[in-house]
Parts: C-alpha cells; sequence; structure tokens
C-alpha cells in the first residue's frame, strides 16, 4: 500500500484568512496573569527535585495559577528533573508521574496512557509541543520520533478530562510538552555523548543472555540578539533491536539506529513574535506495532508560528496562528501486510483568548479556536482526508474570599470531516466546575467535576484499509459518535514541616467507549457492513477488528503522593495509582541526594494488574523495575559533567499464561525479546553566555 502527497492547498489558503481567536495555547499565557496571593513562607517541594507547589503552571487553566490553586490536577516534571532521573526517552521519565500507566514489555515500543487507559500517543490522551496539537485529527499519528529528549526543557501534565479548554482527544489527560527555546542573548552550548549496553536475548530454547551496544551523541548551540534567537540540536542514536520472529520462524537481530534534528528560530518584530520551527528524524531497525516487524521510517516537519499579545488597560487579547506541514515516509524491511506508507498532513490553526476586565472578584477568559487539517492517504480513504474543527470556550474565575476560588467553564465543538454524513455527528460540549478552598498556607482542598470528548479516528471510522496484499486489514464503522466521559475528583495538597502530601481519589464514567470487536479465528463470520473481514494467511487467534462504538464503564480510581525533604539535599518520594476497573495497581518510590558537586538518584517501580487484553494470550499482571543514575561536576563552574545511569538494574516480570497452571517469569513479550538492564555512561558539556 503506497500513497502519495497530492494535497489540495486551498483550504489551508482560505484558513489562513480566516483570523479567529481561540483557547489560550499555553506558552502563550502572560505571567502577571498568575494569583497575587503567593503565601510569604519557603515554598515545599511537592514534586521531583524542585519547588513547584507555589511555582507558575499553564496547563490545566485559562490563566497561568499554580499547583495549589490549579482548578484541576496538574502534575510537573522541571528540566532539572529530567536531568537527574536515570531515563532514556520521554517514556521512562513519565514514570515519575503518578498515574501515568506504562507498558513497556519491549524495548523498542515503550507506551504510557494518562489515567485510565491507552497508549501513548493515543488517540485518548492529547498531545502539545510548545502549546500547539500534535496528534493528526485523522488517524491520531504523533510523531514521537521527532522528539529528542535532550531537547525538552518541562513536562506538565494534566491527569483526567481536559476537553472544556483543549477540545475533543483531551479524554483521558493532555500532555504538554515545551522544549528548549533559543537563547534570548548570548550562547547556549550543550554536548554530551553515551555508550553502554542492553542485556538481552532472543526468545528462542538456551539462548544465552549477552550484552548489546548502545550509543547515543547530542549536541545543541544556540544564539539570541536580543530581539531573537536560533537554535541547532542534533542527537543520534543505536539501539539494539532483536526478537523479531519472520513468518518461517526465523529470529532477526537487527540494529535500530535513529538520527534526528531540530532547528528553532525566535524573532519579535513590532510585537508579533514569530517561530519557525524545522523537525527531521530517521530511524531503522526498530520494531513497530503497525507489522512487528523491523522497518525504515523518515519523519520530518516544518511549522511556522505567529503570535501577538495585546493588552488594554487590565484586559488581554492573545491571538496563536500557526501552520505545521508533517510527512511520514515507513517502509518494512521484509514483505509484510503492510509495505511502503506515505503519510502527509498539513493543519493551520487559529486559536486565542481575551481576557476581560476583573469584575467583583471574577476573572473570564473566553476563546474560540478554528483548525483545519488536510490528511494524504489513501488508505483512509473516504473518510478522513479533510478535517474542520470549530470550538468556543468561556471560562470564569471566581474569587469571593481570598481563601475561596471557584471555576466554572463551557466549551462547544464540532468535528467535520470528509465523507461525514451528518454534520452534528460529531458536536460535542463540555462543561467543568471546581472549588478549590486555600485552608491555608500549607493546605488546599480541590472539589473538581470535569468532562471530556473524544472523535473516533480516520481508521475508527473508515470504510476499508486494505493491506499490501489486496486483503481488508481493518473494518471501521461511520456510525461511531462521540466518546464522552464525565469525571468527579477530590484533591488534597498539604505540608507537614519537611513532608508534602498529595492524594486525589475520583471516580469517572465513560460513554460510547470505542472498542475493536475481535472475532475468534474459528467463527464463521466472514465480514461486517458488507466488509470482509482480515483473516491472515498463516491462521491465528482471531481475525483483525470491526469498532463498536456501544460500551459505557463506570472508572474509579486515586492517585498519591508524598515528598520528604529532610535536610536540604535529601529528597525522598513515594506515590501510588489505583484504577480499580482493571485492578491495577502501580507503586514507585525514589531517593535523590545532592552534595557539593554529586548527586545521586535512585526509583523503583512496581506494576501489578490483575485483567489484561482479552485478545492477548497471557495476562501480564506484574513488574519491578529499578533505575539509578550518578553524577559529578568535574569544575566549578559546572560545565563539565559524567555520570553513570542503569535502567531496568533490577527488571523482574511474571506472566501468566490462558492455560490454567501455566506460569513464567522475566521478560517475554509479545514482540519475543526479553530485556534485561540497560548500563550507560555520559560526559557532557554545558555552556551559557548571557
Amino acid at each position: 500500500m503506497t500513497c502519495r502527497s497530492h494535497v489540495s492547498r486551498e483550504a489551508p489558503i482560505k484558513l489562513c484568512a480566516t483570523f479567529i481567536v481561540m483557547l489560550c495555547a499555553p506558552h502563550a499565557v502572560r505571567a502577571e496573569d498568575a494569583p497575587t496571593s503567593q503565601p510569604a513562607s519557603q515554598p515545599v517541594d511537592i514534586f521531583g527535585f524542585v519547588a513547584e507547589e507555589y511555582a507558575a503552571i499553564t496547563l490545566g487553566s485559562a490563566r497561568t495559577t499554580t499547583l495549589r490553586e490549579a482548578p484541576t490536577s496538574v502534575w510537573v516534571i522541571d528540566e532539572k528533573t529530567l536531568r537527574n532521573t536515570a531515563a532514556m526517552s520521554l517514556v521512562d521519565s513519565l514514570r515519575m508521574i503518578p498515574g501515568t500507566l506504562i507498558r513497556d514489555y519491549s524495548l523498542s515500543n515503550p507506551d504510557s496512557g494518562l489515567r485510565f487507559w491507552g497508549g501513548f500517543p493515543d488517540v485518548q490522551t492529547l498531545v502539545l509541543v510548545d502549546g500547539r496539537t500534535m496528534s493528526s485529527d485523522s488517524i491520531q499519528l504523533y510523531d514521537k520520533t521527532l522528539l529528542n529528549l535532550q531537547d525538552i526543557e518541562r513536562i506538565e501534565v494534566v491527569n483526567g478530562p481536559s476537553s472544556t479548554l483543549y477540545g475533543p482527544n483531551a479524554f483521558n489527560g493532555v500532555l504538554s510538552i515545551t522544549r528548549r527555546r533559543p537563547p534570548r542573548q548570548g550562547d547556549r552550548a550543550t554536548a554530551q555523548i553515551d555508550g553502554g549496553g542492553v542485556v538481552g536475548a532472543e526468545l528462542t530454547p538456551g539462548a544465552p543472555y549477552r550484552l548489546l551496544p548502545y550509543t547515543n551523541a547530542y549536541t545543541q548551540y544556540g544564539h539570541g540578539w536580543g530581539s531573537g534567537g536560533v537554535q541547532l540540536s542534533v542527537g543520534a542514536q543505536y539501539t539494539p533491536t532483536f526478537g523479531y520472529h519472520t513468518d518461517s520462524g526465523q529470529i532477526l537481530t537487527l540494529p535500530g539506529r535513529r538520527v534526528s534534528a531540530m532547528l528553532d528560530v525566535v524573532q519579535d518584530v513590532n510585537g508579533w513574535n514569530l517561530r519557525l520551527q524545522g523537525d527531521f528524524a530517521y530511524k531503522t531497525g526498530i520494531l513497530e506495532i503497525i507489522d512487528g516487524g523491523p522497518n525504515e521510517q523518515l519523519d520530518y516537519a516544518f511549522t511556522f508560528t505567529v503570535e501577538k499579545q495585546r493588552s488594554i488597560r487590565d484586559d488581554q487579547l492573545t491571538l496563536v496562528t500557526s501552520f505545521r506541514s508533517y510527512t511520514m515516509h515507513y517502509s518494512p524491511r521484509v514483505a509484510l501486510p503492510a509495505p511502503s506508507i506515505i503519510f502527509a498532513s498539513k493543519t493551520i490553526e487559529t486559536k486565542g483568548t481575551y481576557n476581560l476586565p476583573t469584575f467583583f472578584g471574577n476573572t473570564l477568559a473566553i476563546g474560540v479556536l478554528l483548525r483545519g487539517t488536510l490528511n494524504d492517504c489513501d488508505a483512509y480513504a473516504p473518510i478522513g482526508k479533510t478535517l474542520l474543527q470549530f470550538g468556543i470556550f468561556a471560562e470564569d474565575n471566581y474569587r469571593p474570599i481570598k481563601q475561596l476560588l471557584i471555576t466554572l467553564g463551557l466549551r462547544g465543538d464540532i468535528h467535520v470531516s470528509q465523507g461525514q454524513g451528518n454534520p452534528f455527528q460529531f458536536l460535542s460540549f463540555s462543561p467543568r466546575a471546581s472549588i478549590v478552598w486555600l485552608i491555608n498556607q500549607e493546605h488546599s482542598l480541590r472539589l473538581e467535576y470535569a468532562s471530556a470528548s473524544r472523535t473516533p479516528s480516520g481508521t475508527e471510522r473508515a470504510a476499508t484499509f486494505v493491506g499490501g496484499d489486496g486483503q481488508i486489514f481493518f473494518v471501521g464503522n461511520p456510525n461511531l459518535r462521540d466518546e464522552v466521559v464525565h469525571s468527579v475528583g477530590l484533591s488534597w495538597l498539604g505540608k507537614f514541616r519537611w513532608l508534602s502530601v498529595r492524594l486525589e481519589p475520583y471516580i469517572a464514567y465513560a460513554l460510547n467507549l470505542v472498542a475493536p470487536n475481535a472475532t475468534a479465528y474459528n467463527d464463521p463470520t466472514t465480514e461486517y457492513l458488507g466488509q470482509p473481514l482480515y483473516q491472515p494467511e498463516m491462521g491465528g487467534r482471531f481475525k483483525l477488528p470491526f469498532y463498536l462504538g456501544t460500551i459505557e464503564t463506570p472508572i474509579p480510581g486515586a492517585v498519591a503522593r508524598i515528598d520528604a525533604r529532610p535536610i536540604e539535599n535529601l529528597h525522598l518520594f513515594l506515590q501510588y495509582t489505583l484504577v480499580a476497573n482493571s485492578i491495577m495497581h502501580v507503586a514507585g518510590f525514589g531517593v535523590d541526594y545532592t552534595w557539593r558537586s554529586f548527586a545521586v538518584s535512585t526509583q523503583v517501580f512496581f506494576h501489578d494488574q490483575a485483567q489484561a487484553d482479552p485478545t492477548s494470550p497471557t495476562d501480564v499482571p506484574g513488574r519491578v523495575i529499578v533505575n539509578a543514575k550518578a553524577s559529578y561536576w568535574l569544575d566549578a563552574k559546572k560545565r563539565w559533567q559524567v555520570s553513570a545511569s542503569v535502567l531496568n538494574l533490577l527488571d523482574i516480570r511474571w506472566f501468566r499464561f490462558r492455560t490454567p497452571g501455566t506460569f513464567a517469569y522475566r521478560g517475554e513479550s509479545n514482540s519475543g525479546e526479553a530485556v534485561g538492564p540497560r548500563f550507560w555512561a555520559t560526559v557532557g558539556f554545558f555552556y551559557d553566555r548571557p
């Protein structure tokens, strides 16, 4: 199956001419809008290595606020935490956030979801990078290949429904990634090289474990000239990929290589902020879910953003318009049912917010959105070629007294795509409400109601998805409606001297959930909605699915985190996540200590789940992993640093096969690989001249 890019340019031109205001982008909110009632006491470590309880956050509210005053559950990972935690990928670092559900039973396919379920990037999690929506509205394809962990400066996560501010697909949360911007003045340079290995083995009888080499190189240079700046980043990785089984039973041990680059240019022109970003990534040998085999993939994107903030007395009008062109070339290296794919996407998005003057303790923000996406891939025809999304929201933050904050919000969205018969099929409304009680300077309590919608992806709605052999790969359901979730949560943030606590129980109820209805291979059903079901030539347990959207389910759960700093240089945390409907428990513990130029940290994570994918031949009820990192600055100016890290130092996984009485330990995964500890050492150079 080969799809070529011949996207019409007429729609983007028309969209550019329509300059509407919309929901404020997280990076475009002014710091002056932060609440002025800051406690006089010293901030407490509520997350990670730095004080975040009173730090300004831009996610989860139409205005800049703080964690203790935010109307919804927001978690933050700052740059220092990212650098001091043992992590090789973005997914590794997300383990630090309670409520994040990690699925990385394969070295080459780490995945995560927020609060409820779903993979990252998943259709139920909205991903923002520098304030822009990154998922494709057609198939929710998120080009995480373009991200380099070293380019990330800050991560903010909303755990829970967030459509009131962010529109459809913020179903179980929002992941907002802020990359390092070019310096405003002076020069900045970073360079580092990693070297190490991964312990692994092919899953064949008697196959020994062996050390597979791992290397990574990264460099970044930025220069600022006052009114703007330019920054170039380049990263290269070599990661072993192994354990892939071909149809003939042969085992391939192909290495995975990845090269990525980012060019970022920012310029202020008469109060307008212009930003040009170019991203490029190439990888080969990495196992992919789409066909389970090694491949070559080239991703590149071009983004141009225009921002304008205008203040009229106490009013604020913020406008953001961005154009993004993204192309993915995907080509498996072996003959599989899904050969070469070229997917092209062009998106123009205009958004903004207008903050009315404060009156009687009210801060009212209104905004509207227009997003148009043109996708080109014949595999998803006829639905999902051209998509338009319109949205409008209003949010009122009311402070009747200093200790009480009330937030009310409502949003309406309509999502129209080519081939969609009923224009109101994907019309949704997303209300929210919260009450935050600032008990005192040490404690706050929040009661929140939130809702969200999720528009089914092009794959789920498409009439056909044809494989390279001409057979129908998926059968979509054009009658699907938006998924909807309603959630009520209670949150408490408290501080007791050097101890801080955060506890958040919640209960949600989901409607119209879209789920694949897998048909057993021996079932006589051969078609659905007039389309034949895909039946693999080699046989199997299930025929590939069609989609249903009638499931309703309650989703209770809770997250908790305790941070302690008994002495100045010692920090400890303990966190816990419960998803009751799948009886899932995720616990984490960590310690970090700094002394002069020396820093060390370790994290332990435990995962337990009693219910797994019903289409899988195994349950995966548990896993324990241990990560650690030690760093040392070689000079007094802290420009040269060496570090030693280990990911999965201890990695124990146990599997329960559906055959009664069958049980297995250690590392068998659906992609056929076993992964042991990952050891590596890093030498880094950091230079910053204002």
